[in-house]
């Protein structure tokens, strides 16, 4: 259907058995097109935005009666990238199957290849939780989608994806079977680059494992040697201050776990997180500087894998630091 903005003048520009249900559509002011995904219609079609020369883009049918597929061949979102004279879309695989993919395609179709046999087709991302409408940022050439799937990241946040790391086949086959959620890929999401890990200030070594537990030693907010906050709360220093001093700590956990294990992606949940704040007075937002760390591993991790939660107000901590991860 289309109308005025008012709501009037409402016209079908597509008849019914034009489509079967069409989902996210997008309006590609340049060449003047319309283009929709077709769930149960089992296809990705543009047509002019007079709904004239409908034309089947890609038609995941062949072999499958229409509105009673399999679920793995629902087109639901498209992006139009006209700049790179390319299209992308989603396939769902069942409500919370974890088999849904991102694929794109070229706009236009090969000569002597058609919607249900082109070969230009590239799968970008495969068992997804459950990708939905999908957005192109043509300027920072990042695309976007929500992922009904995921919580809390689906429907609150958008995943984005850099076009610049699926330039080559070899490229897209580190993504292929993966999902977008390990903690390794949240750090480069987050543009976190860890330090190197602290070094000892005596007599310990900085983690240790005994089954399939790793124990670490208590973290300051420490850059090589040297303190980077010094001072208690609420006297030399600010809550805020206490807090970046917390979120430094973390990083330095973080550091210490990827060296010893050799990949974020290892850890299954934290278990335990305590935090000594040195404090003056009678302060009591100790749990606000240790929300600097907690909201880091959150980030990193993801809500699901919170830890439980010690914090203590303390008289004084090494090198003179406010914060102390144990």
């Amino acid at each position: 259907m289309r109308s005025g903005l008012n709501g009037k003048n409402m016209i079908t520009i597509v008849p019914p058995g034009g489509t079967f249900t069409p989902k996210q559509f997008q309006l590609e002011k340049r060449s003047a097109k319309l283009y929709w995904s077709d769930r149960e219609g089992l296809r990705v079609t543009q047509a002019n935005l007079d709904g004239s020369e409908i034309e089947t883009l890609v038609d995941t049918s062949p072999g499958d009666s229409r509105l009673e597929s399999d679920q793995r061949k629902w087109c639901v979102g498209i992006a139009v990238d006209a700049d790179g004279g390319k299209f992308y879309w989603t396939q769902k695989g069942g409500h919370g199957a974890g088999l849904d993919r991102i694929f794109r395609a070229n706009i236009q179709v090969t000569q002597g290849q058609s919607a249900e046999n082109r070969r230009d087709i590239e799968l970008l991302y495969d068992n997804l939780p459950e990708p939905i409408d999908l957005d192109l940022d043509p300027v920072n050439r990042t695309l976007n989608w929500t992922d009904r799937g995921d919580p809390p990241r689906g429907n609150i946040d958008l995943n984005a994806m850099t076009e610049g790391k699926m330039n080559s086949k070899q490229q897209m086959e580190t993504h292929e079977g993966s999902r977008p959620a390990s903690a390794e890929q949240r750090l480069k999401e987050l543009g976190i680059k860890l330090p190197a890990p602290p070094e000892p200030f005596g007599t310990y070594v900085e983690a240790v494992q005994t089954g399939n537990l790793l124990f670490l030693t208590g973290m300051l907010p420490t850059e090589g040697r040297e303190a980077k906050f010094i001072g208690r709360v609420g006297a030399e220093l600010d809550v805020e201050a206490g807090r970046k001093a917390a979120h430094l700590a973390a990083l330095n956990c973080l550091a210490v776990a990827r060296e010893y294990l050799g990949s974020l992606d290892k850890v299954k949940r934290i278990v335990r997180l305590g935090v000594s704040v040195a404090t003056s007075g009678d302060i009591r937002d100790q749990p606000k500087v240790a929300d600097g760390a907690s909201e880091l591993l959150q980030d990193v991790f993801g809500k699901d894998k919170n830890p439980c939660r010690l914090v203590y107000g303390v008289a004084s901590l090494p090198l003179g630091t406010p914060v102390e991860l144990v």
